[in-house]
């Protein structure tokens, strides 16, 4: 999978065509910046070549990790907002692990979490409150 996404991300990088951008003067003194060639009384003042530089291999190795890493840690947060309980321990996350009634406690609201995604705040504020006072 890796190596496609690779292919595709070089073949996009490679596929872009030269371009120039031909600064015109006009009667008057009037300068306009486009990218065809200067038409009628214009007289072209300035040309150059506006094509994108390929970024390196380094580069596009750089962006494609943190692309995947973005993408890692937006699923991680929308598991958080869900209420669905990770993969980890509760430790991996910063939360200090007690006793086995504070574990049962956070496991008991994870698994009611997991099984009402449309939950109240009432309920939300119970549950809390039960790992609370169970981890203290």
């Amino acid at each position: 999978m890796r190596l496609m996404v690779l292919v595709v991300f070089l073949l996009a990088s490679w596929s872009t065509s030269a371009q120039s951008v031909y600064k015109c003067v006009g009667k008057g003194g009037a300068t306009s910046f486009q990218s065809d060639p200067c038409e009628g009384n214009s007289r072209v003042s300035k040309v150059w070549d506006a094509s994108p530089e390929n970024p390196s291999n380094a580069e596009q190795w750089r962006r494609y990790n943190a692309r995947q890493k973005s993408l890692r840690d937006a699923a991680y947060l929308r598991s958080l907002a869900h209420g669905v309980p990770s993969s980890g321990s509760a430790s991996a996350v910063g939360i200090p692990t007690h006793s086995n009634g504070c574990s049962n406690a956070r496991r008991s609201r994870d698994v009611y979490y997991a099984n009402h995604p449309k939950r109240k705040s009432k309920d939300m504020e119970r549950w809390n409150k039960h790992v609370y006072d169970a981890c203290k």
